[in-house]
């Protein structure tokens, strides 16, 4: 290795250094394309028009399950907010 050029870039030696794997092209990654994905890794500030490269690629899809969660969590969340707060007792 002694003399050769090394074209590692940071983000791969990052990657190499804390044993994970990040996606660049959404066409070379392993995992579905998912929510948690995009909040993972195109949720930050490099990645501001991330949805709009999957939808061009044809990788971005609404996961069911996902969207079935989001509207039971917003039924709960509104319904517990429509609930009558109990008076507090005071001394």
């Amino acid at each position: 290795m002694r003399g050769q050029v090394s074209t590692t870039t940071r983000s791969e030696a990052l990657q190499r250094i804390t044993n994970r794997k990040d996606c660049p092209s959404l066409l070379d990654c392993e995992s579905a394309v998912t929510h948690e994905y995009f909040k993972r890794i195109c949720g930050t500030r490099g990645y501001v028009r991330c949805h709009h490269y999957a939808r061009r690629m044809g990788e971005l899809k609404a996961p069911m399950a996902w969207l079935q969660h989001q509207a039971m969590y917003e039924a709960v969340k509104n319904a517990e907010d429509q609930q009558p707060q109990s008076p507090i007792a005071v001394k």
